[in-house]
């Protein structure tokens, strides 16, 4: 009689996905630092090019969180392997890094004016919009916007107080840091005092 055959398959049960973070695309501003996360004993294979982790001439191993600063999307994909097992399904996690616009410069940075003082802000990122404040707050979107020319304190008939707060912005680009300035017065012009001859005295 005929022998009867049979197929054997070897059935493998799957290691646990490993777990990327942060979670989120992003953006973030100049690096972000990146940790994966497996089951206790499992190895770990990841690559930041978008290759797939199992056979890959890029992957590496995976044993501390790692800083991806290059402008940009990357693409960042891992496996698990733990032992007596198949690897995990591959986990994938996309990040949007961007440059960050250059701090804005404050001239002068501090000073006593009498009656006008006029501060020039610039930065070095061509195409930068300078937001700032005089009041010592921090600036945001609806904060004034700066025009070249520079912008003039006044004293309003009394001695006043600045502090200079500025930002710098830029389509696809992140917010530069606060600029800062000191502590700018400005006084009231005094009057030189008139001195009149005192009247003999007869």
């Amino acid at each position: 009689s005929p022998v009867a055959e049979s197929n054997v398959f070897e059935i493998f049960q799957r290691s646990a996905q490993a777990i990327i973070l942060p979670r989120g695309t992003g953006p973030y501003i100049t690096s972000v630092d990146v940790s994966i996360v497996a089951k206790e004993g499992a190895d770990v294979r990841f690559t930041t090019d978008g290759s797939e982790p199992v056979d890959s001439p890029t992957w590496e191993a995976y044993r501390t969180p790692f800083k991806i600063s290059s402008v940009g999307i990357s693409i960042v994909k891992a496996v698990a392997l733990q032992q007596g097992k198949a690897f995990s399904n591959v986990v994938s996690a996309s990040f949007n890094v961007l440059e960050r616009v250059q701090s804005v410069h404050i001239d002068p940075m501090s000073g006593l004016f009498t009656q006008t003082a006029k501060i020039i802000m610039t930065c070095n990122t061509p195409g930068a919009t300078i937001r700032y404040t005089s009041d010592g707050s921090k600036p945001n979107a609806a904060s004034m916007v700066y025009s070249d020319g520079g912008i003039e304190l006044t004293e309003n008939g009394k001695q006043q107080t600045f502090v200079i707060n500025a930002i710098a912005s830029k389509i696809d680009m992140g917010d530069s840091e606060v600029a800062t300035s000191q502590t700018i017065t400005v006084q009231p012009k005094v009057d030189t005092p008139t001195l009149y001859p005192t009247p003999d005295e007869g």
